[in-house]
This record gives structure tokens, sequence and C-alpha cells, in this order.
């Protein structure tokens, strides 16, 4: 038997929902493939195709696969959810697809926008139901009646996570996950107690379900351990489809909720205590984190030299955005100054919502007298004057690589270049749990509504004629950070490293087989 060839694929899911209303039930697109393309001829499928050299992400094959095919792209088509990639082998064409999955949402307004190419002889709209097979195991093609191509079941159920959680479950997940999708205001930290709020809630819906599933003689140990499925299965979801670029904490406190539940939920007699406990214990030592994270930040602050004896005393600090870590951090600075220190911090207002205005705010009702502290917004563009003389550029992290590259608000990085070239003997500092640490692939670039930013720029009625690109977080290289001020101490590049290689195998044990 010769080897099978290996394809990595896209399959492209395109619902469309009542009024563009999420909470409503939505349709799917399938379409029947032609007797041109060389595989499932005349089956119903999605848009699907090879992920090529040239395409830097899956998503990227994605929206290529769907302009090709169907004339669409950004808007009206946007990115809901994606699904967790699987493989399997089809001797009968001689391939090893690995499948990843993505799930769009067409505006209803232009359903009838679709324009398909010669690879498909038309397309109708389903019930995700009748696709994903009703009360089926996720194995097969959907109904008896569709003919749909191997696996299609399994495409639908992985982002249609609503056929494997119920009805209940799966919409107290659905509308955290907007929740979440809807934040851009919130910091990594505030985002991932909200999604812990979802993730209890959710919990507690599926430990409903399965104490209301079947008669009293069914096994108990099979509703545990499909209560233990769905939780795994909402816990990848919250973090792969709330806001994943800000997903990092989220992950981590998911596999630290799992790694309690495992030892737990067994013998538990309420399987939806036993999960607000366990997140309940969990949150709670991140409050913890964050005290002992604020006294790492103090010993990076004792290493400032001391000042001049005709200089200036206080100690200039280059922040921006509105982290909550930083914020206490320096907050924490203000109220037990560093030898008496005054500090000059300086804040970049962070376009688009102007984040570090917020947080200047805060910090600046810190700095009444007798404080000679002081509060200063640059804008972002100024970046270089700004960082005149700091001795501490500081940042936040909305995810911290398996190489200690550290993800945050986009200016992060030109306020850290700047500050290399006008303020050489300065460090720069990232306050950050270690929940931060993610060691998997980095996420797709994440953009805010371009409105945001085009609200200020008082435009005339009509049409740009030009592109706008908003892009909200950007990479810091792990070379240009001086120390990781953590719960576990002040940290090297070296020893954050270590931790994410500790996180991939927590996370490869619980989401293996969901």
């Amino acid at each position: 038997m010769s080897a099978l060839e290996k394809r990595s694929v896209t399959s492209s899911l395109i619902f469309k929902f009542p009024d563009d209303d999420e909470s409503q039930r939505p349709q799917l697109a399938l379409f029947r493939r032609s007797d041109k393309v060389r595989t499932y001829q005349n089956k119903y499928g999605l848009i699907s195709g090879s992920i090529e050299p040239s395409d830097p992400t899956p998503l990227s094959c994605a929206w290529r696969e769907l302009r090709e095919e169907t004339g669409l792209a950004s808007p009206p088509l946007r990115l809901l959810r994606r699904g967790r990639p699987f493989s399997f082998r089809d001797e009968s064409v001689g391939r090893e697809w690995t499948v990843h999955p993505f799930m769009f949402k067409l505006e209803a307004a232009r359903a009838g926008d679709i324009t398909i190419d010669w690879e498909h002889s038309g397309y109708a709209w389903f019930d995700p139901a009748d696709a994903a097979g009703r009360g089926g195991d996720g194995e097969g093609d959907g109904d008896d009646g569709l003919e749909g191509v191997p696996r299609l079941a399994q495409s639908v159920r992985s982002v249609w996570f609503e056929m494997e959680l119920g009805a209940r479950a799966g919409g107290v997940l659905a509308a955290g996950l907007r929740e979440l999708r809807g934040d851009y205001e919130s910091g990594a930290r505030e985002l991932a107690a909200k999604a812990m709020r979802i993730y209890a809630a959710t919990a507690a819906a599926l430990a409903e379900r399965e104490h209301g599933s079947g008669d009293e003689e069914q096994n108990d140990e099979a509703r545990r351990d499909a209560w233990w499925r769905g939780v795994r299965l909402a816990g990848w979801h919250l973090w792969k489809n709330g806001r994943e670029s800000m997903g990092a904490a989220v992950a981590n406190l998911v596999l630290a909720v799992l790694a309690v539940l495992e030892g737990e939920f067994r013998a538990a007699p309420s399987l939806a205590e036993c999960a607000r406990g366990a997140i309940a214990r969990v949150c709670g030592a991140s409050e913890l984190s964050g005290r002992r994270i604020r006294e790492s930040f103090h010993a990076v602050l004792g290493q400032v030299p001391p000042a001049p004896p005709q200089g200036p005393a206080e100690i200039r600090i280059l922040t921006l955005s509105s982290s909550s870590m930083v914020r206490a951090c320096l907050a924490d600075a203000l109220a037990d100054p560093l030898g008496g220190r005054p500090l000059d911090i300086r804040v970049l207002e962070s376009r688009p919502l102007f984040e570090g205005v917020k947080a200047a705010r805060v910090l600046a009702a810190l700095c009444k007298p007798p404080s000679r502290s002081t509060v200063t917004v640059y804008t972002d563009a100024s970046a270089a004057v700004a960082a005149r003389g700091v001795h501490l550029v500081l940042l936040g992290a909305d995810a911290i690589d398996g190489s200690a590259n550290v993800s945050n608000k986009t200016g992060s990085l030109p306020a850290v270049l700047a500050a290399r070239h006008v303020a050489p003997g300065g460090r720069v500092v990232v306050v950050s749990e270690m929940a931060k640490v993610l060691p998997f692939d980095a996420p797709d670039e994440e953009r805010s509504n371009v409105e945001e930013m085009a609200s200020s720029w008082q435009e005339p009625d009509g049409e740009r004629g030009f592109a706008v690109e908003s892009i909200l977080f950007e990479w810091v290289d792990a070379a240009l950070v001086d120390h990781f001020a953590t719960e576990r101490g002040v940290l090297t590049a070296a020893e954050i490293s270590q931790r994410a290689d500790e996180i991939k195998q927590g996370a490869d044990r619980f989401f293996v087989d969901i």
C-alpha cells in the first residue's frame, strides 16, 4: 500500500443569523462540489482549500479561499470562532487530511452576495444540526439524507459547540464569548477574571444537563465523564474564541482550574459546586500573585541609580495603555516612595481608545499634596520625547511566548526603541503574572474597529479613498527586555521559557482528546 499524501486544509463555515442577532439559531451554507474537482464530487461541503507555503497562517488561507470561491471578504464576513484542528485518513482518495475549521458570520442583508466559482455547482442553507448529525457522535457526515464530504459533521461540531455542550450550556458560553470579544477596555487580567465567571456559569449549566440526562440507571461515571469533557471543551473555546490575542491569562487560568478539577470531580457531590470552588481557589491565588508582582517591581525600583547630589531626585518612568498590573505597581510606588524619591510618570495616550489617559487619571488622583510625584500624558507620536532621561520603560503583557517575547498594546515597541536611543541607561521592565506565558503559535493580528481611530478625524461625508489599519497588539523581542517582574520574583528570559515548557505539557494533557 502506497503512503498517503499528507495535506493541511482549512474548512470555512459561513453562518447567517436572523437579523444578525447572534443569540438566535443560525443557518449554515453548504456548497455542492462540482464534477470538475478531483475529490468528493457532487458532495455537500464547506469552503475549503489547501494551506500553501505562501499562506502566513491557516486563517490567511481561509480568507483567501473565501475570496476565491465565494467572492466574499471582510466586511460582510467576520470571523466568529475557530475550531480545534483534527486529522483523519481517507484511503479512497489517498490522503491524510489535517483540517483547520473556522466559523464566519455573514451579514444577513448580504446573504445573496455569494458568488460561487467552478469548484461548486450550487449552495443551500441548512440548520447546523443537519450537517452536524442530530444526536450523532461527530464522526459521521450528518443526517442520512445529507450527502456530505467526510468529517463534515466534525468540522461543524468543532465550531458550533452548542451541539456538543447542549443548548443551555452552549448558549451561556456563546453569550460569554460575545461579551469578551466586545470588551476593548479591560486589560488581560481583568478580561481573564470575567472569563472565569463565564466558565463557572457554563460548568454549572453542563452539570444541570448531565444531571437531567437519561434515567436514574444511567452510569454515574459516564455522566461525570461527559461533564469533564464538556468543561475541557468549554475551556478551550474560552481561550481561543474570546479575545485570543489577550487569551494567555485565560488559558493559564483554565489549565489551573482543570488541574484542580481533575483530582476532585469524580467524587464531588455537586459538579457545579466543584467547579465554582476550583475557580474561586484559582482566582484567589491569582489575587495573591498580584501582591508578589508588586514586591518584585519594588525590587526593580531599588536598582535605579541614586539621584545625583545636584540633579533631579525623581525616578522617571514611561508607560502606556492601562494594564491593571502596571497601575497597581505604580500605585504602590506612589504610596510608598522608595527613599522618599518622587515619581515622574509619563504615559502615552494609547490610541484609539486612549486607555493611557484613563490610567493617567487614576494615577494622578494619587499624586495630590504633599506628594511631589507627577503624571504627564504624551501623544503616542511623541514617544521619543517622553522617553528622554527615563530610568524605566514599564510595560504590561497580554501574552509572553515560549521565547519570552512580549505581546502588548501597539505602541510598546516604538516606546522601547525610542528609550534605547534617547535614554540608553534606562531599563525595560515587564510586569506580568506567569499566567501570561503561553508557548503556542502567536494568535493572528487583532484589529480594532477602524471607526474608533477615524472618529477624531472630522472627515467630510463620502468615501475615504484610502485603507485604514488599526492593529491592537505588537511584539517586543525578549532581547529588548531587561527584567520580568513576576510573582516568582525578577526573572530572566531563560526562566520564562522554562515555565513555557511546563504550560505546554498541561495543555497537551487536557485538550488532546476533546
